[in-house]
This record gives structure tokens, C-alpha cells and sequence, in this order.
């Protein structure tokens, strides 16, 4: 768990916003120097400091803003501060203002984007066009719109035939309802760059013949235009800022032969599925996994929805982990495949001999990997995966049997270097809140850039004279780098009602995500029959040996002695991300969308030490 302590009792005052931190009210006299108001000039000089607004009109507008949310909860008395001048409760407000004084950066890209797309997380969806499970919901433009909107780059259409002359989408073999290519390509086009103007993948699982290919480009090329890039990917792929507001196509090859197209996705293995609890929106799974661990019903021997409990998984104990990915990075039987799909094709599978060959001698590739196959690799040797996504993209898609549209777990699979972590864009629970967190960072455009420990100099010399690359393994424990300590000071959840009789029973769970040696968590006391809870006595401190890869997860919860706690708000912020001193917090709902009106904050203090 992580580290928690607790400092000595205090009480606080309470104002038309609710009770005060010690810590709110303690820096409110040290800015104030003992007196009962701030002046705009104390505010504004603050403010700077605090690296949000500092011209005198953003101030100005602040302090109104400020005094009007004040003004219309007090029921007695009027603020004895000047029309400029802010008092303590005006100051709280200021404080818990989520848009002025946000726990992270942003809207503000701050990555270096001119390096090669594999040294780069991207925001990816699997599956983009299904509104609901994978086993009998409808496929539509609907959730490929949202997943844009969030900010997701990556898309994946599963391109069937319907009849000789058309095209569509669809999860394959099951009862899904499909929806016309042409429909979910025209929205793809009008909503690609409303979140980032950074390219968007399109991940294509091919089930077509050669003439529906040649449909399929065609209509690429009529809808996309020249934002379609077409350069192949000789050498290193290029950048982010090289591709700006382009469309990048990214599939397999494939043949005809007359037993139909090969090269088309079998049957996945009859493996027990890694649950992550597909759960309903109110009832999120009950515990935050660690990143590392395998699944869990192959370690513990329980028994999840959609399992098998007389299939065996299989060992790799006998299985060499670098011909794993060569195996997955190839379809061995692709050989030729129709010319005008191929031509739009920027980054290929290819064949598994190029895997061990010089990047500055090849193509870039993708690798997909299914779940348990990652999984396996990860376990068997994670230096191979590390290895190879630093000139090459790593895709790991969701186990075959999450038919409830559960994830992965995202933060696996960047702790060994995996670009494209893809995720079930429509489904609920941790896993995906930890994706729409993480990808917070960076302004929110899609990409992040990999840590620097990830593409590090050569420190050693082989026999042959030829340096040798350093990889950083994520199981290995290195240093500790930062400590984050963080305090709940204050929260506010008003949106719904949990107990006729009574008020909330609120505590907070606390954890960091990360590589396996940093994953903690923990969690503060249960404050009852309160809406505005106060846990500043509680201090969390969690040492961080990668903290570029670490996410802080709050979630709060309120507490039940008959039955299972209830889900109250969650949110996940990226510690590279994150400001220190006193910040707010928008708190998020189930689907991972921002409460509105503010009925839902906490206020913070974080400190981040070397």
C-alpha cells in the first residue's frame, strides 16, 4: 500500500462553500499577512506563481467570477472585501475553480513531436464502431464519433462484404449489427481533428476479395483526398508534425486463394480470459489491479464470467520469447495482395525474418498481439518487447472473451514499450479510466511521448566492436526518482443521493499505477454524514522509480456496513502532468465524463520531491 500518515487533529471554519482546510486557511494568512482580505495585486502575483492566469483582465475576471459564486450561497451578510479584493471564502472558491487552478496541465502540447511515431503512446480504440458488447450490439458512427472526441487517433474497422458490390462493418461471427463502410468513413472525416490535429490511424482488419479492396481504396482516396498519406514506410517512420491532419492506413497483407482471403484473424485460442470486470456504470470492479500480475483467474483459480474451467492455459516455458513476435509480427502465407489496397498501406505486418534485422535496414512494422499472447511474451522475456517498439509499433488488443467490452490493462503494456495499448472506447470500469487519464497528458492530442529510458545511448561494446543498446526492462527495480506525497484536503460530491435518511459516508481510494515496483494504493478514513468531507490529516506518500509512467487514480466511494460500497466519482491524472502546491480536482462519473456544474471536486495538495 501506499505510504499514509496522520498528521494532529485540527478544526475548521466554516463558510458558505463548507468547512475550510487548515491548509486553505493557513496560506490564506500567510498571503494576507494576518489581515482579512486579499488585495488584486496579492492574487494576481499568486496566481503567477502558481503558473494560471496573470494578466490584469484574466485577474479581474477571476475575482468576479469568484465573488459571484460566493454571493449567491451566503445566506447572511455580504463580503467586507472591495470590489477587487477577494476574502477567505472568495479564496476558496478561487481554489476549487477546476478550469483556473486544474491539478494538470491543460491544452497545452508540451512534447517534442518531431521524433518517429514509435516513440510515441497513441491513443487507441478497438473495435471503434460498436455500441455496446462484443457479442450482439450495433455497429455505428455513433461511438467512433465520441472516441474522436476524447482524443483517440487510432480507429479499427473490421471490413466485411455485404453481397458482391458493397462493404461493411463488422465484429465478425457473432450477432453484432453491421453498418455501411461509406457511413462510419464520412464521419471518421468530419471529426478526425476536432480534439488533435495530429494523424489518425486507421487500423483495418481485412475479410474483403480483391475487388472489394479496390472498393475500399477507392473510397479512402474520395473521401480522405490528400489527407490520405500513401508514402510507404521505408525506413523510420516519420513524425507526428510530419503527418499533421493526415489519415494513415495501417493493415496486413492479404491474398485470394480460391478457399477465400488469407491472412484473415483466427480463431482465438480456447485460453481463460483475463478479467477485468466488465461491471454496469454504478458498480465499478472492486480493486484496481497491479500492473504485472497476470490474469486473474490463471493465478488465484477463481473462475470469471465467460471462462472455461477445463481449458488450460498454455506455458511458454518450452516457447522462446523473441520467435513469439516474429510469429505475431507475420502472417506467414501473405504474399501478394491487391496493388491499389497495398499502395495506401503506411505501416505494414510483414514478414517475421525482418524482425531481427538493423531498423536502418528495414521497414518499420506493426505487431499485433492478442492479450494472452502479450501476456506470455511479457512473462517470458520483457526485454524482447521493450527491444522491439523502440523502431517498431506493438499492438495489444483485448482478450476474444471480454464479451462485456472490458479492457487490458493499458498501463502493462507501456511499461514494455507497447504504443498502441487498444481499448474498448464504449466499455466501463478502471482500466479505461487509467487510458482516458493517462492520455490527459501532452494536451490531451493522443500522443505521448515514451520516456527517454526507453531509447537510452549505447553503454557497452559487443565483441565485434558494435554498441550495444541498454533496454530498460520494467520488472527490474531501479532508484527511486520522485516521492509524490498527496493529502485529500477537501470534497464535494452533490450530484446524486446515496441514503434516503441520511448524508454520504464518503472515503477516497488512492493509488498510483505504474510499473510493477511503484503500483500502490490505498485509500483514507470513511468521513460520515457530510457532503463536504475533510481528510487532510491523511498523508500518502508513493516512491517513484519511472515516474513518466505513473498515474494517479482518486476514486471516491461511499462507505456501506451492509452492502457493497458505492461508487461515487472517479478521476486518473498522469504524475509527469501534475502541478504541486493546492490544486482542484474535477471529479468524473463512470464513462469517464467530467461531472457537470461542479457538483463534484476535490482540493488537493501535491508535492512532488526528488
Amino acid at each position: 500500500m501506499g505510504n499514509c500518515a496522520c498528521l494532529p487533529g485540527n478544526k475548521h471554519r466554516s463558510t458558505a462553500l463548507g468547512p475550510v482546510p487548515k491548509a486553505v486557511s493557513e496560506l490564506f494568512q500567510a498571503l494576507s499577512q494576518g489581515k482579512a482580505t486579499l488585495t488584486e495585486e496579492v492574487v494576481r502575483t499568486y496566481l503567477k506563481a502558481q503558473g494560471v492566469v496573470s494578466s490584469e483582465t484574466e485577474v479581474h475576471h477571476l475575482i468576479a467570477s469568484c465573488k459571484q459564486a460566493v454571493s449567491n450561497r451566503r445566506t447572511s451578510g455580504a463580503s467586507e472585501a472591495g470590489p477587487l479584493d477577494i476574502d477567505l471564502d472568495e479564496f476558496l472558491a478561487l481554489l476549487q475553480d477546476t478550469d483556473v487552478n486544474a491539478l494538470h496541465e491543460v491544452g497545452k502540447v508540451t512534447h517534442d513531436m518531431s521524433l518517429p511515431l514509435s516513440h510515441y503512446y497513441i491513443y487507441t480504440g478497438h473495435n471503434s464502431y460498436l455500441s455496446g458488447n462484443q457479442l450482439n450490439s450495433d455497429s455505428s458512427a455513433v461511438p467512433i464519433i465520441d472516441a474522436l472526441k476524447r482524443g483517440c487517433r487510432v480507429i479499427e474497422l473490421d471490413c466485411w462484404p455485404d453481397g458482391d458490390d458493397q462493404i461493411k462493418v463488422v465484429h465478425g461471427m457473432t450477432l453484432c449489427k453491421p453498418a455501411p463502410v461509406l457511413e462510419l468513413l464520412h464521419a471518421i472525416k468530419e471529426y478526425a481533428f476536432v480534439a488533435s490535429d495530429f494523424p489518425l490511424m486507421l487500423t483495418i482488419e481485412n475479410h474483403l476479395p480483391v475487388p472489394l479492396q479496390n472498393l475500399l481504396a477507392q473510397h479512402f482516396k474520395d473521401i480522405f483526398g490528400e489527407q490520405l498519406f500513401t508514402k510507404t514506410s521505408d525506413g523510420p517512420l516519420l513524425s507526428p508534425n510530419d503527418l499533421k491532419r493526415r489519415f494513415l492506413i495501417s493493415t496486413k497483407s492479404t491474398k485470394e486463394t480460391a478457399e477465400g482471403v488469407k491472412g484473415a484473424k483466427k480463431p482465438p485460442p480456447d485460453l481463460t480470459p483475463v478479467a477485468e470486470g466488465g461491471i454496469p456504470a454504478e458498480e465499478p470492479e472492486d480493486d484496481i489491479k497491479r500492473t504485472g500480475q497476470g490474469p486473474e483467474a490463471a493465478s488465484n483459480g477463481h473462475e470469471t464470467a465467460g471462462s472455461n474451467p477445463g481449458s488450460k492455459r498454455p506455458s511458454l516455458a518450452e516457447v522462446d520469447a523473441e520467435a513469439v513476435v516474429a510469429d505475431v509480427a507475420t502472417p506467414s502465407d501473405a504474399a501478394e495482395f491487391d496493388k491499389s489496397l497495398s499502395s495506401l498501406i503506411y505501416i505494414p505486418t510483414l514478414k517475421s525474418k525482418l524482425v531481427g534485422t538493423p531498423a536502418s535496414e528495414r521497414k518499420a512494422i506493426r505487431a499485433s498481439f492478442s492479450e494472452p499472447q502479450f501476456d506470455e511474451v511479457a512473462e517470458k522475456d520483457p526485454l524482447v518487447l521493450t527491444k522491439f517498439s523502440q523502431h517498431n509499433m506493438v499492438r495489444v488488443y483485448p482478450y476474444g472473451l471480454r464479451f462485456d467490452s472490458s479492457n487490458l490493462d493499458p498501463v502493462k503494456v507501456w511499461c514494455h514499450g507497447g504504443q498502441l495499448a487498444a481499448m474498448n472506447m464504449q466499455g466501463y470500469g478502471r482500466n479505461l479510466w487509467l487510458a482516458h487519464g493517462f492520455f490527459l497528458a501532452n494536451g490531451g492530442c493522443g500522443y505521448v511521448r515514451k520516456p527517454e529510458f526507453f531509447y537510452p545511448p549505447s553503454t557497452e561494446i559487443a565483441a565485434n566492436g558494435t554498441p550495444v543498446e541498454a533496454v530498460f526492462n520494467p520488472r527490474q527495480t531501479t532508484p527511486v526518482r520522485t516521492t509524490l506525497k498527496i493529502r485529500i484536503l477537501w470534497g464535494c460530491d452533490t450530484h446524486k443521493r446515496f441514503d434516503a435518511m441520511s448524508l454520504p459516508d464518503f472515503f477516497v481510494r488512492v493509488a498510483v499505477c505504474g510499473v510493477p515496483v511503484d503500483t500502490k494504493k490505498s485509500h483514507t478514513k470513511v468521513h460520515r454524514n457530510t457532503n463536504h468531507p475533510i481528510w487532510e490529516n491523511e498523508l500518502f506518500e508513493f516512491p517513484l522509480t519511472a515516474p513518466e509512467l505513473a498515474i494517479l487514480a482518486l476514486e471516491v466511494r461511499e462507505s456501506d456496513t451492509l452492502q457493497r460500497d458505492d461508487f461515487a466519482c472517479q478521476v486518473c491524472i498522469p504524475v509527469a502532468e501534475m502541478r504541486t502546491g493546492i490544486r482542484s480536482v474535477a471529479m468524473k462519473d463512470a464513462k469517464g465524463n467530467v461531472i457537470p456544474d461542479g457538483q463534484a471536486k476535490l482540493l488537493v495538495h501535491v508535492e512532488l520531491s526528488a
